[in-house]
């Protein structure tokens, strides 16, 4: 049934095709609820919430949120401000949204493989609907049922999730503040380590190959998505041998040794655009990791490949856009993070 789920956000991503796409850092979201709730009368804000507003309604433009955002607006504590907030984001949304880091990763990993082997093969798409924010979520039917009447109720219920069901909904069946966030003291234990290795003397490059060695690393511990891949896509022959560790290893180093020769072109985002920034504070002597500075870097990596426009915190469009990054370019994403330069890039929508 997971090949279903896959074939509805294909077909989800050709709806979007059509629609020009704005990724709003957790920022916006909260002053657009904020003007919403008559919070905030600031005339440029109020522009700029109207126009979008009004392209939504047109069917120009769709504002799909990430699991960064859903996880920032779920530490609001006051009901009536987090009510708000999920209202217009299931308005502004459609209720769509990225699929997870981890499924992402796998995602880019599956495109970046198929362009180099040329295979036809059926991969979802990098977008899917709210309660799927997560991972896939397909419950299994009682054994109950038949075979094939568990397949159809599976089949409807993903119909049901893709067509009908809000985040707003989502709240009503499970308490979604509760949901776990990250170690409050990762900043500063990131900081401290910095502070032990910083050099001078090290190159943007080799801070940068160290962080893309660092993530390869720890993304082949945490449920290997490399391994997925290829046990998806080679299981039924003998080109790769799972069982051996040496097969998952020598990928990753073809993967490492293609970012070192800078050949990977816009592949595997998730892994350059996180190596970049995390490379970029580090080389910054004068700057220490802060506590949400994980969920910046996620806005970025979420933003980048996947929006037309990216509005977010001026420190963020800083870091993104320095010379050593360029990934407003590199991505063809516009950024903004000035009310005036939001108004120059909307109103010609």
């Amino acid at each position: 049934m997971i090949e279903y789920y896959k074939l509805k956000t294909i077909e989800l991503e050709k709806e979007l095709s059509s629609y020009k796409k704005i990724y709003l850092d957790t920022k916006y979201w909260v002053l657009f609820r904020d003007v919403a709730l008559g919070r905030n009368k600031d005339n440029r804000l109020c522009e700029i919430f109207s126009i979008i507003q009004k392209n939504i309604d047109l069917g120009k433009i769709i504002c799909p949120i990430s699991y960064d955002i859903f996880i920032e607006i779920t530490k609001q504590k006051d009901p009536n401000t987090l009510s708000k907030t999920i209202e217009l984001i299931d308005k502004f949304s459609q209720g769509t949204t990225l699929i997870s880091d981890p499924d992402r990763m796998e995602h880019e990993l599956f495109m970046f493989i198929l362009s180099q082997t040329k295979q036809e093969y059926t991969t979802n798409s990098v977008w899917t609907k709210m309660i799927h924010i997560m991972s896939p979520m397909i419950p299994e039917p009682s054994d109950l049922f038949s075979k094939e009447y568990k397949k159809e109720i599976k089949k409807l219920w993903i119909d049901d999730t893709f067509d009908k069901l809000s985040l707003a909904e989502m709240m009503k069946v499970g308490d979604i503040t509760k949901i776990p966030h990250l170690a409050s003291n990762l900043h500063n234990e990131l900081s401290n380590e910095k502070k032990e290795h910083y050099s001078e003397q090290d190159s943007f490059k080799e801070v940068y190959m160290s962080e893309v060695a660092g993530i390869l690393e720890t993304i082949k511990e945490l449920n290997n998505p490399v391994a997925n891949v290829l046990k998806e896509l080679y299981e039924d022959t003998t080109e790769v041998k799972l069982e051996e560790t040496q097969d998952i290893t020598a990928f990753n180093n073809l993967i490492y040794n293609i970012f070192d020769l800078n050949k990977m072109n816009n592949y595997l985002p998730f892994i350059d655009i996180t190596a970049g920034i995390h490379a970029s504070v580090r080389r910054d002597k004068r700057r220490n990791y802060k506590q949400n500075d994980f969920h910046d870097f996620g806005h970025a990596r979420s933003a980048l490949p996947y929006f037309d426009y990216f509005f977010t915190e001026h420190s963020l469009k800083n870091l993104i856009m320095q010379k050593n990054l360029n990934y407003h370019e590199k991505y063809q994403c516009q950024v903004a993070s000035s009310y005036d330069e939001i108004l120059e890039m909307i109103e010609i929508l």
